[in-house]
């Protein structure tokens, strides 16, 4: 077996000679980053049928020694304890396209683990793990406490498995404690996906993300089939932060319950510099949901240009009020299933946080709402059982701004209106009607607008000139300049405005 000059690596053109051969000193610009070792000169078998487990650890400690490039040949390579890397002084590069591991008992398809900042860089490529019909695999690829490490074009497939497995986990070192991250880490175009098997359920988490691996990044790839797509939390014998820093961007996520989840069981952890970017979402429950988190972060989580393709119910699930950029937000025209729809479901909780807060600069819009172009649907915008913001509120043919269940428009200060709109009608020779609140309001510092909607007969004139008297907490009085006369009436509408 022989690897001619000029092959290219992570770390640039590189000469790789037979194995065991020393790579010598780099000539004519050619970068040697070490020795050349393939996994089968060390015994591995790659039959599927063979316990690879002793092959693999005397390559990896061979890697350890000096670093280089690591060959794992095309085949199915089955391990029974688990492959731990640490890295070494020279950067090591693993190339594993058409090579699959399966593994058996409770480990990781393939561990880098406490490789601290004085080891040089770790790549592997083109790996895949086969965990199905493996229900006590724990994860596929596991990098835990891991400076600089990138996976690329790494793929997972599982079937009946834990429901605590994750095909990526990147992760703070248990082993160190308090302090090493997986800083710096990539993941980049990564696949997982469900495969036939086993009991046919979905992949419990595709990238799992504890405790704080700083400045790493999701990049690209596609995740099918997860009931948690990518799950981001503390973890105990971390630092108290989330994933400082992280970046997701252009993952693809397709039939998922939650598509990206960030949550902790410490309510004070802290995140910050999380940004998610150009993903896509396609057949899910919701896409976004920050839980377990009730203080603010310095640096607010950043949602930045994220497509939803169809059938996914929420956007947004926010029950802790924290701060979020959204930016870009879009989907398709055509959903499929709109009754089951919500651009951004907004849920708030008791507090003096708004869910929502909008600063438009400029002559930007606040909240624009915009009619369907096949006009079968009226654009909307709805809040319910809320508070409706102070300020203006406008619309225009075609448009609708419904408001259900809310309990006052605008505010004083202090009270809401408890009051928000009703009917009376003045007839014959009255030239009054009374108003009586279902309930008392808190003062009397509420305005009452009234506009005549509806007549009966010919009312005489002057009997559609209105004007509000006697303002108490318990009603107020509508008065009209001149009876209608008899069988005759005007009917009035009236709404509550602090």
């Amino acid at each position: 077996m022989r690897y001619e000059r000029g092959t290219r690596t992570e770390f640039g053109e590189t000469t790789i000679l037979s194995p065991g051969m020393s790579m010598g000193t780099p000539t004519d610009g050619i970068v040697s980053i070490g020795p050349f070792e393939d996994v089968t000169v060390h015994g591995a078998k790659g039959d599927g049928t063979t316990d690879d487990s002793t092959a693999f650890a005397k390559w990896i400690t061979a890697l350890e020694v000096a670093g280089g490039i690591g060959i794992i040949p095309p085949g199915t390579y089955l391990l029974a304890t688990e492959q731990i890397l640490q890295g070494a002084s020279q950067p090591i590069e693993i190339i594993g396209f058409g090579a699959v591991i399966k593994t058996s008992g409770a480990i990781a398809g393939f561990t880098v683990k406490d490789k601290t900042s004085t080891t040089a860089p770790v790549v592997i490529r083109g790996l895949k793990i086969d965990h199905r019909n493996n229900s006590s695999a724990t994860y596929g690829f596991n990098v835990e406490g891991g400076w600089n490490v990138r996976l690329i074009d790494c793929t997972v497939v599982a079937d009946d498995v834990s429901a605590s497995y994750a095909a990526f986990r990147l992760a703070m070192s248990d082993a160190t404690d308090g302090g090493t991250g997986s800083f710096w880490s990539v993941i980049e175009r990564p696949w997982v996906r469900k495969e036939s098997g086993g009991d046919g359920t979905d992949i419990p988490i595709a990238i799992l993300i504890e405790g704080n691996p700083n400045a790493s990044r999701i990049i690209g790839g596609g995740l099918n089939n997860c009931t948690t797509a990518i799950l981001i939390r503390d973890q105990s014998s971390g630092d108290g932060r989330i994933a400082n820093g992280l970046v997701i961007d252009g993952v693809a996520i397709e039939g998922f319950g939650t598509g990206i989840h960030v949550t902790s069981g410490t309510a004070t952890a802290v995140i910050g510099g999380l940004r998610f970017i150009n993903n896509r979402f396609e057949a899910g429950t919701t896409a976004f949901s920050f839980t377990g988190i009730t203080t603010q972060p310095a640096v607010q989580p950043w949602l930045e240009g994220n497509f939803l393709v169809s059938d996914v119910t929420n956007y947004l699930n926010n029950p802790n009020n924290l701060r979020i950029n959204l930016f870009d937000f879009s989907t398709t025209p055509n959903i499929g299933r709109p009754e089951l729809w919500r651009g951004i479901d907004i849920h708030g909780q008791d507090g003096t946080d708004s869910p929502l807060n909008i600063r438009p600069g400029g002559g930007a819009r606040g909240i624009f709402v915009q009619r369907p172009s096949d006009n079968a649907n009226v654009a909307r915008l709805v809040w319910t059982g809320v508070a409706v913001p102070s300020g203006r509120i406008g619309g225009r043919t075609n448009n609708e701004l419904a408001i259900q269940g809310v309990i006052g428009i605008g505010g004083d200060g202090t009270n809401d209106a408890l009051q928000l709109r009703g009917q009376v009608t003045i007839s014959d020779t009255s030239t009054t009607a009374g108003v009586t609140f279902g309930t008392a309001e808190a003062n009397v510092t509420y305005f009452i607008a009234a506009i005549v909607t509806a007549t009966s007969g010919t009312p005489a004139t002057g009997s559609t000139r209105i004007h509000i008297t006697a303002k108490a907490t318990t009603g107020f009085t509508v008065n009209v300049e001149v009876a209608p006369g008899t069988s005759n009436s005007v009917t009035i509408d009236w709404i509550m405005v602090r």
